[in-house]
């Protein structure tokens, strides 16, 4: 095999732009095969949390119109304690009925 260097360690014009434009191509296929489909899962992602952020912004508003028109009905005190909504995470450890730890 040839080597594509010279005496003194150059590397051949023509030889640089064969490695250059391999390394390009070599690039290339890795972006098409590797990052695209990636990518391309990123932006669906990125599009179903938009559209996601826009229901419960939704829901927000519909929330705050509802607490709105039923504490005009209710008391002073209600208006100083507006509704909240609290959720309940259970660890997956924990028995959903007792509330204590299951026993393996």
């Amino acid at each position: 095999m040839k080597q594509s260097t010279n005496k003194r360690g150059q590397l051949h014009p023509l030889a640089a732009i064969h490695l250059s434009s391999t390394y390009q191509a070599s690039l290339t296929k890795l972006l098409e095969y590797c990052l695209c489909p990636v990518s391309m899962s990123l932006w669906d992602r990125l599009q179903q949390n938009n559209m996601r952020l826009k229901s419960l912004k939704e829901e927000a508003v519909l929330l705050q119109a509802r607490q709105k028109s039923g504490s005009s009905s209710r008391s002073s005190n209600s208006a100083r304690y507006p509704l909240r909504i609290v959720y309940h995470l259970e660890s997956p450890n924990t028995d959903s009925q007792t509330g204590r730890g299951r026993s393996s």
